[in-house]
């Protein structure tokens, strides 16, 4: 697989996330690591800090109230 690397984000796919997906996560406390899975066939890894899951969280909840806001 191939990677596109920047200085805080590595990609190597695209998802789309439906309400039924699989979500499964496992935790790393001593590397600070949490690793998510999206999907169980044909699934996306995502392995992130908490600091970088925090990040995203607030991301994610400024495009869900966007969206609210919009409907």
């Amino acid at each position: 697989m191939q990677y596109i690397e920047r200085p805080s984000v590595e990609v190597a796919s695209w998802v789309g996330v439906e309400d039924d997906v699989e979500i499964s996560y496992l935790v790393f406390p001593h590397d600070d690591t949490i690793e998510f899975t999206l999907g169980s066939y044909g699934e996306l890894a995502m392995r992130m800090s908490e600091a970088g899951l925090r990040h995203c969280l607030a991301g994610f909840t400024r495009a869900l109230e966007a969206y609210e806001a919009a409907a």
